[in-house]
């Protein structure tokens, strides 16, 4: 009788891309990296994900045998908001065979350039006849210079100015 662990053929580290909130629409996206180290002997590292989603790399460590480093960019023109995929590596041994792909995820969220803080206004109760003022900030994420060109409010009876 045998007793043992099977494991993955492939480490990662970290086993996750995360770009959190650092992306900002219309602005370039940088790339975000994670290691790969393989427990047998590989002759080459594949990589793919959808197009539609972003862009995959593999670089092989200089030195280092059987470590990569992938390297995740989201698409530029994918839209504000919360995004995730999957990225899948599929490794090729020395002797041509092919070994179970593994796959990891990329996750984060695309800013608008231009953004109101606070995001939401709740108005609570007041009574009628009452004034009631809230600030609201506009700025731009990348800095760049902006005007406004219209206000408009809803519901009836809101002024804004």
């Amino acid at each position: 009788m045998l007793r043992g662990r099977v494991r993955r053929a492939l480490k990662l580290q970290p086993r996750s891309v995360y770009f959190g909130n650092s992306l900002i629409q219309g602005q370039p996206f940088a790339a975000q990296s994670i290691e790969v180290i393989s427990f047998a002997p590989i002759e080459k590292l594949a990589a793919k994900c959808d197009p539609s989603n972003g862009t995959v790399a593999v670089n092989r460590h200089a030195g280092v045998p059987n470590a990569f480093r992938v390297s995740v960019t989201p698409h530029a023109e994918l839209p504000a908001g919360p995004f995730q995929f999957e990225v899948t590596l599929a490794p090729k041994s020395t002797s041509n065979e092919v070994l179970p792909p593994v796959t990891f995820p990329v996750e984060g969220r695309i800013l608008r350039d231009i953004q109101a803080v606070p995001e939401f206004i709740l108005y609570g109760t007041h009574k009628v006849g009452t004034t009631w003022e809230q600030t609201v900030i506009l700025r731009s994420a990348s800095q760049k210079p902006f005007g406004v060109e219209a206000i408009q409010s809803a519901p009836e009876g809101v002024v804004v100015g």
